[in-house]
């Protein structure tokens, strides 16, 4: 089995590597508490980089939606 790196954990949880690799980084995970510490704390990172990711996407869209329409002058 290959030994597995802090970049091959970085891989695994963005879904790039092959169901084999899955299953021998997962019994290193197990097998190794400090490639386990650092998956759990990237897999951490990545939820919070989604969550940024999908707030910026929704911001995106609403200011791409608002540019349609003209704003208009309310009269007080």
């Amino acid at each position: 089995m290959k030994k597995y790196t802090r970049n091959d954990i970085i891989r695994y949880l963005y879904g790039e590597t092959s169901i084999e690799e899955n299953l021998e980084i997962e019994i290193t995970l197990a097998l190794d508490e400090r490639l386990e510490r650092f998956h759990w704390e990237m897999s951490e990172m990545v939820f919070l980089l989604n969550q940024i990711s999908e707030k910026s996407a929704f911001t995106r869209t609403i200011l791409d939606y608002s540019k349609n329409y003209p704003i208009t002058e309310m009269n007080s």
